[in-house]
């Protein structure tokens, strides 16, 4: 993650006027790149220049990319005023995930006032790569694999 998604986007990152500093963090499946502007750049007038710094990297990051790119503007010395955890014996934690990001996080962020909202956990979708060849010639159809 950090070579070949992360360094991508902090070349990109980079070239951006006004950054004073860029921290990153990477984990397996995950990435976090802080960018902090200089004090005199207007934060609304970097968010162009940040989503067009993400699109020139997109040819670098490697094919098949979960999920695209996708950036928060944020005040990181803004503590969360509320956490919620969910946890069950019985629902699936990508069902809790799916309950949290589709209905609770929904409603809170249409309190009046409020920021922003981030749901972390496990999300209820997997990404396969089939090879047809093997497939076919262990006879196994695209039925049983998705069963699977």
């Amino acid at each position: 993650m950090a070579s070949s998604v992360a360094t991508p986007l902090e070349r990109s990152f980079g070239r951006i006027a006004g950054v004073t500093e860029m921290t990153s963090t990477s984990q397996l499946g995950a990435m976090n790149i802080t960018l902090q502007l200089d004090l005199d750049r207007n934060i609304d007038g970097g968010i162009p220049d940040v989503q067009a710094a993400i699109n020139a990297a997109a040819g670098s990051l490697p094919a098949g990319t979960a999920k695209p790119s996708r950036y928060r503007k944020i005040n990181p010395s803004d503590a969360p005023i509320l956490d919620i955890d969910l946890t069950s014996k019985t629902i699936p934690r990508s069902v809790l995930y799916d309950i949290a990001d589709s209905n609770i996080g929904q409603k809170v962020s249409q309190v009046d006032g409020w920021a922003s909202e981030h749901c972390r956990g496990l999300q209820p979708a997997v990404r396969v790569d089939l090879n047809p060849l093997a497939l076919a010639h262990d006879q196994i159809g695209l039925s049983q694999v998705r069963a699977a």
